[in-house]
């Protein structure tokens, strides 16, 4: 008999040990992306941050190419990236 995927996996989520692989797994995920890929994953652009953000799109720009960023500026664009001025589905989550 032939099971629907919604069905299978809303039994492998169920399971706390694969809920678990799952969570690790798509926390590892997102860790390897950057800023840039994140917002693009959420289909806003640099000047919709920046509107949000506050600085210029060039500066966001800047802080999407650097390898270190300061803490606050990272806290401040993870807050903007979860605005939902630009992403009207909603707030950004990093798990399900």
């Amino acid at each position: 008999m032939t099971r629907p995927f919604r069905e299978i996996a809303a039994a492998r989520l169920a399971e706390p040990t694969d809920r678990a692989l799952i969570d690790a797994e798509v926390r590892a995920i997102l860790a390897s992306l950057g800023l840039a890929e994140l917002r693009i994953g959420r289909g806003a652009t640099q000047t919709d941050v920046a509107r949000v953000l506050g600085p210029t799109q060039e500066n966001v720009s800047r802080i999407e190419r650097r390898d270190d960023v300061h803490l606050s500026t990272l806290g401040r664009y993870v807050a903007a990236s979860r605005s939902t001025q630009f992403f009207p589905t909603g707030p950004c989550r990093s798990s399900p």
